[in-house]
């Protein structure tokens, strides 16, 4: 989350507009609707997924660590759409809603680009690892299992 805020922040101040980094949301001090600060959070989440995923390409050595830290980074998104589907509402409300909102486009188009963006990285893992995609990332079990405890307990926080 702090990762994601981070990406929140440098979007409004890369507009110019003050804002102040919290743990789990990034505050603008006037109130504005910036496409930049309101798609910093998606964006860099996305950004470290593509980087993780080139490295897993890149370096042979380390490829079983970039690889859950692009599958964590693919996760951070994709998670919280499933538990959006338990408050429809919160679609809108969510970063890729407001974006749609912004962007006068309809809120499914933006989604559906983010979960395309993801799940294509996840595959792109999948294949490079082949049979050995699980026998692999077993080694960082212990790491997604505290992922998701993480999220739950963050997850019902928002809810």
């Amino acid at each position: 989350m702090p990762i994601h805020e981070l990406g929140h922040w440098l979007g409004y101040r890369f507009n110019g507009v003050p804002a102040i980094l919290h743990y789990n949301y990034t505050e603008p001090l006037i109130n504005t609707q910036n496409i930049w600060g309101i798609a910093g959070g998606p964006l860099i989440s996305l950004g470290l997924a593509l980087f993780g995923l080139l490295m897993v390409y890149h370096n042979e050595n380390n490829k079983d660590l970039w690889a859950y830290f692009s599958i964590i980074m693919c996760l951070t998104r994709l998670l919280p759409y499933i538990l959006l589907l338990l408050m429809p509402r919160g679609f809108i409300e969510n970063d890729e809603g407001l974006i749609a909102k912004s962007m006068d486009i309809p809120v499914w188009l933006v989604y559906l680009i983010f979960i395309i963006l993801f799940i294509s990285i996840l595959i792109s893992i999948k294949y490079k690892f082949k049979e050995n995609f699980y026998i692999n990332l077993k080694k960082y079990k212990y790491g997604y299992i505290i992922f998701l405890i993480m999220f739950i307990v963050m997850g019902i926080h928002i809810i």
